[in-house]
């Protein structure tokens, strides 16, 4: 699993590779900083997530040429984020874009957890997969849904997004 920084997306595939220990999956967590060639044994398939940084088309032309597979997994579509936070600056660049269109196109197989995601990523590659969500809620007991015209969405994020509100006009607190 190569991976740019700890994030909570970092940390749920994290768990969901541990978890698949038991059925013969090992991996190993390597910083993209710090990749090398002895992390990419012809055993090993490299899993991007989230990757855009710059050097990243320099690693995914050293595997093609080798012949070598790697997945890729994308959860949010960087090409339609909005708003001047760090985040958006950063996957609004020209090089990070290249990198993340550079990986979507080569790899062996896209994951995502979104059937519109999925769509949107076609444009990159027809070589995507839609993974269930990490977490099923029928998994715990007396969990009920609850029977009610409002709409409610649950969203894990990132520290980064401390502050941001998706109506600007409105506090948080009173949405």
């Amino acid at each position: 699993m190569v991976i740019e920084g700890e994030i909570a997306t970092t940390q749920l595939i994290e768990r969901l590779l541990l978890a698949c220990q038991r059925f013969g999956v090992q991996y190993t967590k390597v910083y993209f900083s710090s990749l090398s060639f002895r992390d990419l044994d012809r055993q090993a398939v490299p899993l991007f997530v989230r990757c855009g940084d710059p050097d990243l088309p320099v690693w995914i032309d050293l595997l093609r040429r080798a012949g070598h597979p790697y997945l890729y997994y994308i959860d949010d579509n960087f090409w339609e984020l909005q708003g001047d936070s760090p985040v958006a600056l950063y996957y609004r660049d020209s090089g990070v874009r290249k990198s993340l269109e550079c990986a979507l196109t080569h790899a062996n197989q896209v994951l995502t957890n979104s059937e519109v995601l999925a769509s949107y990523l076609q444009r990159f590659s027809d070589r995507i997969r839609v993974l269930p969500p990490f977490f099923d809620f029928g998994l715990i007991e007396g969990c009920v849904r609850e029977q009610t015209p409002e709409l409610r969405i649950g969203f894990a994020g990132s520290p980064t997004r401390i502050g941001e509100s998706p109506c600007s006009s409105q506090k948080l607190s009173s949405m």
